[in-house]
C-alpha cells in the first residue's frame, strides 16, 4: 500500500485508490505538482466496524522516503486492557459482541491533512488528527503528533517548532496570496518573480489575491461536503451523530452536494437526505439540517456563512481548510468514529 508519485507526474488535482480489498481500500487525494518518493498509510482493519480514513495532500508538496501516515490505528487506553483480544469480548461461549463506536467513549481518529507547499523529510511518522499547514517543513525522522503552523519548521519526537521560514508579516501575506492555486500557465508567466526577494513578491501580488471574508449569520453552522462518490461514504454517520448530539441545541448542519462533477448524486440518496432534513426541520428538535446543491463557488459562499467545517474524503477539502484558516472557521475531522462536534 505504498504511495509513490514522482515530480511532475501529477499535474492536476487527483484522487487515487489504495488497497486490494474492501477491508483496506480507501481513496486519498493529492494536489497538482506534489511528489512522494515513498510513503505508507497504515490503515486499521476492524471487523464489524466502519473506520473512515482521510488522507489529503495539497499542491506543490514534497514528500521524502519512508513516510508513515498512521490512520485509525489507535487503542482504547481507557479500557482495562489495550489488547485486541477477542476473549475480552466473549460472553459465555457466545460469539464476541462488538459495540459500534457510537456506543463507546473511544474515538478512532483517521484524518491527516497536508496543505500546500509542504516539505516532509525522510523517515517521518504522522499521527492521525493532524493538519500540516501551508509552507511548513518537517525535518527527517520527526514524529508529528499535533498540528503544524503555517511556514513552521518542526523536528524531533514528538515534533516541536524549532523556527519559522519567514516573519509573521510575510507568512500572513503568503497565506492570502495562495500562489499554489494559480493556474500553471500563470505560474510559468510569473516564474521569475519567485526568485525575487519575498517583500517584492508579496508587494506585487498581495493586492491581486482573493480576500475571503466570513459572513456572521448569527447561526452555528456545520458545513460538510456529502461524500456521495465514495464506496463507503460517511455522511450518514455525520448526520446521525449530529442529530444525537444537538437534538436540543440550535445548531444547523449544512450538507453540501457538489453538482459540478461528471458523477451526480443518485436520486435515491438525494431523496433520502431530503426526507431526513424535512423530518428534522418539522420536528420539535432544535437542531436543523439544510441541504444545498451547487458548484465550488456556491460551496465557498456557504462555507463563509459557517462556524465549523467537517472534513470528509472529497475534492477541495485542502483548499477549504485554507479558507477556514484565513477567516477563523474551526476545522473538525469528519471521518473520526466519534466526531468532535463543538
Amino acid at each position: 500500500m505504498a504511495l509513490v508519485f514522482g515530480p511532475n507526474q501529477i499535474t492536476f488535482d487527483a484522487t487515487a485508490n489504495i488497497g486490494n480489498d474492501d477491508s483496506a481500500n480507501f481513496n486519498f487525494f493529492v494536489g497538482a505538482y506534489s511528489y512522494c518518493i515513498n510513503a505508507e498509510p497504515e490503515v486499521a482493519v476492524l471487523k464489524g466496524r466502519k473506520v473512515f480514513e482521510n488522507l489529503q495532500i495539497g499542491r506543490f508538496c514534497s514528500l521524502g522516503r519512508n513516510i508513515k501516515f498512521v490512520l485509525a490505528r489507535g487503542h482504547n487506553i481507557k479500557n482495562v486492557s489495550t489488547g485486541c483480544v477477542e476473549l475480552f469480548l466473549n460472553r459465555g461461549g457466545q460469539p464476541p459482541v462488538i459495540k459500534p463506536f457510537a456506543e463507546t467513549q473511544f474515538n478512532q481518529k483517521g484524518t491527516v491533512i497536508i496543505q500546500n507547499d509542504v516539505w516532509i523529510g525522510d523517515d517521518v511518522t504522522i499521527m492521525p488528527d493532524v493538519v500540516i499547514r501551508n509552507g511548513a517543513v518537517v525535518a527527517n525522522g520527526s514524529h508529528v503528533v499535533k498540528d503544524v503552523p503555517p511556514y513552521a519548521i518542526v523536528g524531533g519526537n514528538p515534533a516541536k517548532v524549532i523556527g519559522y521560514r519567514f516573519s509573521e508579516e510575510i507568512i500572513e501575506k503568503l497565506q492570502k496570496i495562495q500562489w499554489w492555486y494559480w493556474e500553471p500557465e500563470l505560474i510559468r508567466k510569473r516564474g521569475s518573480d519567485f526568485n525575487e526577494d519575498l517583500e517584492a513578491f508579496c508587494e506585487k501580488y498581495l493586492e491581486k489575491s482573493v480576500n475571503y471574508v466570513r459572513k456572521d449569520t448569527g447561526e452555528d453552522n456545520y458545513f460538510v461536503f456529502v461524500d456521495f462518490m465514495e464506496t463507503v461514504p460517511n455522511y450518514n454517520e455525520i448526520v446521525q451523530q449530529f442529530l444525537a448530539r444537538y437534538v436540543d441545541s440550535p445548531k444547523q448542519l449544512v450538507l453540501f452536494i457538489r453538482n459540478d462533477f461528471d458523477e451526480k448524486i443518485s436520486n435515491e440518496v438525494l431523496n433520502n437526505l431530503k426526507a431526513i432534513a424535512n423530518y428534522t426541520n418539522t420536528s420539535p428538535m432544535k437542531c436543523k439540517i439544510k441541504i444545498v446543491e451547487g458548484d465550488i463557488n456556491c460551496a465557498v459562499e456557504h462555507l463563509l456563512e459557517s462556524t465549523h467545517f467537517l472534513t470528509t474524503r472529497c475534492f477541495d477539502v485542502v483548499k477549504f481548510t485554507c479558507i477556514c484558516d484565513q477567516v477563523g472557521i474551526e476545522i473538525i475531522p469528519g471521518t473520526d468514529s466519534l466526531i468532535q462536534f463543538r
